[in-house]
């Protein structure tokens, strides 16, 4: 059967080409239910790209690495004062009840060795902040600008800002522990830019660009979606002025939408076949607004 008896065929049958059109569209729309918006950033990549190959090799090797840092920034730009490291004291202690945190590092938990006399000592770098005196901050201010393993780390070369990283162990469901995680810290952060208003935090770290990913995701689906199918309706009603070729259009839209998402025919067969039916047919327009196709003898 040549196309051209194919496009006869069908328009001799329209209505029953329409009907099985509609209902494989219903079928294939039953499987949309398991489509979701993941926040897990390996989806963008093929499961044969190289790095990502890579990546999942070392961490079979190694330990996953998925971490969250708050960052510390004082309007006063010094961390070194009892407000502050106070505030990070806190902020360590409670980032141990984040769920599936597994190791909290900050400036004040760091934990320095030094010798006296034939004694060594090693303690945490800050402890109850809130009562260090001048001495003890300065001190702890000279430390943590030159040991290699703080500065640029848990604090900034100028001392303005410091960091509290959390390291998680990730369950099988990522999606639904990222989203709990990131939940937990924005409440976190904001019970704390409450009672230190003269303190900003921020937030950042694999566990949160994995959240914004999905989030950016379902508020295209939500915002961007009925706006673009709000502009094709509204150029169909000026282009067509008819009802049904508004309906058509739609139907059509969300019947490619599913024949793409499930792989079900190959785009050359559907470029191939446009062309051909474009060649074959005319469209006449009708008084009423609408149109029929007719063919071309």
């Amino acid at each position: 059967m040549n196309l051209d008896t194919y496009i006869r065929v069908v328009l001799d049958r329209r209505w029953l080409v329409i009907a099985l059109a509609v209902l494989l569209m219903l079928l294939l729309a039953a499987g949309a239910r398991f489509i979701v918006v993941t926040n897990d950033y390996r989806i963008l990549f093929k499961d044969d790209n190289p790095e990502l190959l890579a990546y999942n090799a070392l961490k079979d090797i190694y330990a996953a690495s998925d971490q969250a840092l708050i960052a510390v920034a004082p309007q006063d730009q010094s961390v070194f004062t009892r407000q502050t490291l106070g505030a990070i004291e806190e902020l360590t202690e409670a980032a141990w009840l984040v769920p599936y945190s597994t190791r909290v590092d900050s400036l004040t938990n760091f934990f320095y060795s030094e010798a006296h006399d034939e004694d060594l000592i090693v303690e945490p770098l800050a402890e109850d902040a809130h009562s260090l005196d001048d001495a003890e901050l300065h001190r702890i201010e000279s430390i943590a600008t030159t040991e290699i393993d703080i500065v640029n780390r848990f604090v900034s070369s100028q001392g303005h800002v410091g960091a509290v990283l959390i390291t998680f162990a990730l369950p099988e469901d990522r999606d639904a522990a990222v989203t709990e995680i990131t939940d937990r810290l924005d409440h976190l952060l904001t019970e704390y830019r409450g009672s230190h208003p003269q303190i900003d935090f921020y937030l950042t770290g694999d566990i949160v660009v994995n959240r914004a990913f999905s989030d950016a995701t379902q508020d295209d689906l939500r915002i961007l979606t009925p706006i673009v199918f709000g502009f094709i309706v509204l150029f169909a009603i000026v282009l067509l002025r008819s009802i049904w070729g508004i309906v058509a259009i739609v139907v059509i839209i969300n019947f490619k939408i599913y024949l793409n998402t499930f792989k079900f025919i190959q785009y050359k067969f559907c470029t191939r076949l446009i062309q051909r039916v474009g060649e074959s047919f005319e469209f006449r327009h009708l008084h009423s607004g609408s149109f029929r196709p007719a063919l071309v003898s």
